[in-house]
């Protein structure tokens, strides 16, 4: 009796042993592959669009630009015209007075493009500083197609009730990633003094890994054309055995449109950090920060896993955590490191 219960014990611990042994392998097949990395996904929120009535009234302060000031637009059109090829016309520009630009980061802004009007304004106190948000302005004019005010990767969702812009942080991440090629010369000007390179640092890192992935061409067609199906397609179809297509308030979203509007929820995370903060505590605003974060770079790491490209990809994630503001700690808030399996840092 005692000997028959020992075997049968024996035989469970065996199975037991077993089965953990397996499940360990498995486990550890399915991290090296990269099928576990899904563990930081989150459904994003939509926030209904609504469209500012009141813009054709700034049309009543607007003046035109002194000569030295379309001095300065023209010199950096022609800078851009240099790096990229350029077929659109030069765009309009009016000044506006400066209580019209709201400042972005820890600098002022003196420049922004309504696609709606389809007009570049500058502030009337703009000069040599206001160069580099001049030449990220002027991208989004040669994205804007005249597709209801949208430009670039913008794109509107319509359930009947409300409308929803999705991708805009996306479009101002590509924006800057390609103004960034541009050779401004103004390494000792006030904005580039006054920390520059930290305005839009993460959405410019996730238009750099698509750059990476995707192909820079094919990135600079999709965004200057507005036609972006091409990536939205790649991304879908490299990243499907991951996620589902999602749906929010009663919008079908593909996992390419997930990613945009975590992107957008990030940038609003940011925007109202210290109001949240105030409101529901610092570990609440800090960890809407990281789930944005995680969820970004964990479907980034997935879509290159499958585009052969991954040590590139890893080598960004590097540069940008090394040179990122330290406004907000991108190391240690998030788990960026052991998403994309960095070992030493």
């Amino acid at each position: 009796m005692t000997t028959s219960i020992i075997k049968r014990l024996r035989e469970t611990t065996i199975k037991k042993i077993a089965l953990s042994f397996l499940t360990l392998m498995v486990f550890v097949c399915c991290v090296s592959c990269g099928t576990t990395k899904t563990n930081f996904y989150i459904t994003p929120t939509l926030i209904p669009y609504e469209e500012d009535k009141g813009d054709n009234d700034i049309l009543a302060d607007a003046t035109e630009p002194s000569e030295e000031q379309m001095k300065i637009c023209k010199s950096v059109v022609e800078e851009i015209s240099k790096v990229y090829e350029i077929s659109k016309g030069i765009a309009e520009i009016k000044c506006l007075p400066e209580e019209n630009f709201m400042p972005i980061s820890t600098i002022d802004w003196p420049a922004m493009y309504d696609a709606r009007l389809n007009i570049l304004f500058i502030s009337t106190n703009f000069d040599m500083n206001g160069v580099p948000c001049f030449c990220h302005e002027y991208f989004h004019y040669l994205s804007d197609n005249g597709d209801d005010g949208l430009s670039g990767m913008m794109n509107m969702f319509d359930n009947g009730n409300d409308r929803y812009l999705i991708g805009n942080a996306l479009d101002k991440g590509i924006a800057e990633y390609f103004s960034s090629k541009v050779n401004l010369n103004l390494q000792n000007s006030y904005m580039y003094q006054n920390d520059y390179q930290y305005v839009y640092e993460y959405e410019k890192h996730v238009a750099s890994e698509l750059a990476i992935i995707f192909g820079e061409d094919k990135l600079w067609q999709a965004f200057t054309t507005g036609d972006f199906e091409s990536l939205k397609t790649d991304f879908n179809q490299k990243v499907e055995n991951y996620y589902n297509p999602e749906k929010i308030e009663n919008i079908e979203l593909t996992p390419f449109d997930v990613l945009q509007s975590v992107l957008d929820n990030h940038q609003h995370s940011i925007e109202s950090f210290y109001s949240t903060s105030e409101e529901h505590g610092l570990n609440v605003a800090m960890k809407d920060f990281a789930s944005n974060i995680n969820c970004i770079e964990e479907m980034l790491f997935n879509y290159s896993s499958k585009s052969s490209c991954t040590e590139s990809s890893i080598n960004e994630v590097n540069e940008f955590l090394t040179n990122s503001s330290g406004y907000f700690s991108y190391r240690s808030l998030t788990y960026i490191r052991e998403i994309w399996g960095i070992r030493d840092f």
